[in-house]
């Protein structure tokens, strides 16, 4: 339902059900993968299966990004890194620094975590890793946004949407669609960010992506505050309650 960090990884090909299952938790509700983590990660170290323990560390660092526990989260993503460095797995390795890039963004200067993503994408393109290249794109038009740069922000959201329409990533095109979306209600073009939250909004029907589905009501919801359609918005709000 969502972009499997493992996708494409022959060594755990037989822990594919497992890890999809710990997808969809991850999606659900964070809190309650642990259980999940523990057993899986218990096999990766009996069979020595260093490409499984850097997917966990990978999901382990997110699951501590979701519930706000951004330090920890940084621990897990530098493990995975070390690991999937050493086990010379590029795809792995640009999936666990990317995010915690994103985790450290906020503590860092803007500058140095826009050179940070740069470089991530600059190697997945020449490792033809297209899947980190949309999720490294997805940052560097977030800096864009907040240094106030609009023209290169949507320039790289565009460049993102038409990648993930081209490699059929719908997960990555719906978060995309909310990003871009977010970005028209700032600048004043609610009619235009409505278009994409719809169209967010279909995808994530489509996949069954809950945790996708949340995001573009809460977002739906801003939109009509903007226009001034209170007892919408109030829906909007009140249907996303209800799906958390």
């Amino acid at each position: 339902c969502s972009s499997q960090v493992y996708k494409g990884v022959k060594e755990v090909d037989q822990y594919k059900g497992k890890l999809s299952r710990l997808d969809t938790y991850l999606q659900l509700n964070p809190q309650k993968c642990q259980d999940e983590y523990v057993a899986l990660l218990k096999i990766a170290k009996e069979k020595k299966n260093e490409s499984l323990e850097t997917i966990l560390h990978i999901y382990q660092g997110t699951i501590l990004y979701y519930t706000g526990k951004n330090d920890s989260a940084v621990v897990y993503f530098d493990k995975a890194i070390a690991l999937a460095t050493k086990i010379g797995n590029e795809q792995l390795r640009a999936s666990a620094s990317i995010r915690r890039i994103f985790v450290i963004d906020g503590t860092s200067d803007i500058k140095i975590s826009m050179r940070l993503m740069r470089d991530e994408y600059n190697e997945a393109k020449k490792h033809k890793d297209t899947l980190n290249m949309i999720y490294a794109i997805n940052g560097i038009a977030m800096y864009y946004e907040r240094m106030d740069s609009t023209k290169q922000c949507i320039d790289y959201y565009m460049r993102g949407m038409k990648l993930a329409q081209k490699n059929k990533n719908e997960f990555e095109y719906g978060f995309l669609l909310n990003n871009f979306g977010l970005l028209k209600l700032r600048l004043k073009d609610p009619t235009e960010a409505l278009i994409d939250f719809k169209k967010g909004m279909e995808i994530a029907k489509r996949l069954e992506n809950i945790r996708l589905e949340l995001i573009l009501k809460e977002n739906i919801g801003y939109y009509y505050m903007e226009v001034d359609s209170l007892d919408k918005a109030e829906k909007e709000y009140q249907d996303a309650l209800q799906i958390a």
